[in-house]
């Protein structure tokens, strides 16, 4: 595992993220793209919370993380700030 190269990808997903729009839904596959083999299956606690309701809790790999967050999670809340400027 390369702490320096999961230490970038982070650095790289809060830019892509931090810039919002169009450019936060390639967040995910912009990141997971820069992590490759045993980068990819390292296992973080995800906790994921929705109003009063916990829906994930458990370790996941961060590959498929950021993948989801890049693709599912940014775009809507792109997508909820971009209404607000309308």
């Amino acid at each position: 595992m390369n702490t320096n190269k999961l230490r970038q990808a982070h650095e790289d997903f809060l830019a892509i993220a931090a810039a919002g729009g169009a450019a936060a839904g390639g967040a995910g596959p912009a990141v997971a793209g820069s992590l490759a083999g045993d980068d990819l299956s390292v296992l973080i606690h995800v906790l994921i919370v929705s109003g009063d309701e916990l829906v994930v809790d458990e370790p996941r790999p961060i590959g498929g993380f950021v993948e989801a967050v890049g693709t599912v999670h940014l775009p809507v809340h792109g997508a909820q700030l971009r209404s607000l400027r309308a």
